[in-house]
């Protein structure tokens, strides 16, 4: 029989709530009350680079801990693997923090935490949508680090607190930081329209290669052109279904028909909910300064002429009446 630490034991029990069942899990490495998100990230203009770790408490929905390094040079984004499990992570974060390229800001940590509480990152954390993680990851990062394009990978892995406890890491919920998430009037939208849906997809607009309609001019009742994520095995079903997908997993545009636009200021994005099935509804989350495709935009194929309608009536009799002249020779 395996022997339980009680010291452990005890972090375990603290961090379960007093759980009996959980916190033996968590001992015995089956129960992880946390997820660890590992960034990286490149500003585009300045090209400097950093490694973001922000251990989210899942179970309780707070952050236990959060840093960061900015170094002078791409070469953070370039060699770090996020990939790479937590703990290896680490050691390299504590390694950068020797460097002499840091880059020092104070308030970094503290303004990313603050941001995401505006907007609420647990529920795709916890459904591991890295796409709209990084998405709102680089929103964030260029908010706080002065509005420079940015370029940010992220990577997702659960880990317990009692995991953290050993490595040093603060488990509990701070004192330091903001920590409260009231329910935004956006968010409250968002949840009832999403209860009256069967299905709500993920996807992404098409973005229109030269001319289009900018996104913020899109109204609810507009149809758009819309690419849905074939992430999970629902999602798929749902692109055969509306014969989205080939035999070799290739997706094409569908159109959607809006049915709420929500503008989210502090963050520079839209969201828009697209009606594409009767109870499937597609979540797009994306930059308000995106231009897109429009079903209502009618492309002239190549080779195409339009001929007037009273030329074509006179083609017509003309033809007509060459054939009855003939008849009649």
């Amino acid at each position: 029989m395996e022997t339980i630490d009680e010291n452990e034991l005890d972090i375990a029990m603290k961090s379960t709530n007093g759980d009996t069942e959980k916190a033996f899990a968590m001992v015995i490495g089956d129960y992880s009350d946390c997820a660890v998100l590992k960034g990286v990230f490149l500003l585009q203009d300045s090209k400097h680079s950093g490694l973001i770790l922000i251990f989210f408490n899942i179970a309780n929905d707070y952050i236990p801990f959060i840093d960061s390094v900015i170094l002078k040079n791409p070469t953070v984004y370039e060699n770090i693997d996020i990939t790479a499990e937590w703990k290896t992570v680490l050691h390299e974060f504590d390694a950068l923090k020797k460097s002499d390229d840091i880059l020092n800001l104070s308030g970094t940590n503290e303004k990313i935490v603050d941001e995401i509480f505006k907007i609420n990152f647990f529920p795709d954390l916890k459904s591991g949508n890295l796409d709209y993680l990084e998405v709102n990851m680089g929103l964030i990062l260029r908010k706080v680090l002065g509005n420079q394009p940015i370029n940010c990978n992220l990577s997702i892995e659960q880990v317990s607190s009692l995991a953290m406890s050993k490595e040093d890491l603060p488990f509990e919920k701070p004192t330091a930081f903001k920590q409260v998430h009231e329910e935004s009037e956006a968010e409250s939208v968002m949840h009832n329209i999403e209860k009256q849906a069967k299905f709500v997809l993920e996807g992404n607009v098409v973005i229109a290669p030269v001319k289009g309609k900018f996104i913020t001019n899109v109204q609810i009742g507009d149809e758009i052109l819309i690419l849905i994520s074939d992430k999970d095995q629902t999602s798929k079903n749902i692109l055969t279904s509306l014969k989205a997908i080939d035999e070799d997993g290739l997706v094409s545009p569908v159109p959607g028909k809006i049915v709420q636009k929500i503008n989210l200021p502090e963050t520079k994005s839209i969201v828009l909910y697209a009606l594409v099935d009767k109870g499937i509804l597609v979540k797009l989350v994306e930059d308000s300064s995106l231009k897109i495709i429009d079903t209502s935009m009618k492309k002239t194929s190549v080779g195409e002429i339009k001929v007037p309608l009273k030329i074509i009536l006179f083609i017509a009799a003309a033809i007509i009446a060459v054939i009855l002249i003939i008849l009649l020779v």
